[in-house]
């Protein structure tokens, strides 16, 4: 009895504290969009400007948010133009390009 009375507690803190992440997992359009260090080709056309987010302190799920976003635009390239964070909260600043 002594171990389910701290089993409990203990289930219920674990669970408390995972619920709140924000799993975020990269979309089939997602896949298709391929990071840039510099502007592409003249023949991409600029599709949108994208922020990824993420505020559980992960600058990995705040950049599968800038793809995702940027391969709802139909982008094939991603170039990021800032990487933010301010305590916990990461931004990725970048603009989405569709190239042939």
């Amino acid at each position: 009895m002594r171990f389910i009375a701290l089993l409990v507690p203990a289930l219920l803190f674990v669970g408390c504290a995972t619920s709140t992440q924000k799993a975020i997992v990269i979309s089939e359009k997602g896949k298709a969009v391929e990071w840039v260090k510099r502007v592409p080709d003249q023949a991409c056309e600029v599709v949108g400007q994208v922020v990824g987010e993420n505020d559980f302190g992960s600058i990995e799920v705040a950049r599968t948010d800038a793809r995702n976003k940027a391969g709802e635009f139909g982008a094939t390239h991603l170039l990021v133009k800032d990487e933010v964070v301010n305590g916990k909260d990461w931004k990725i600043y970048g603009v989405a390009y569709r190239c042939p």
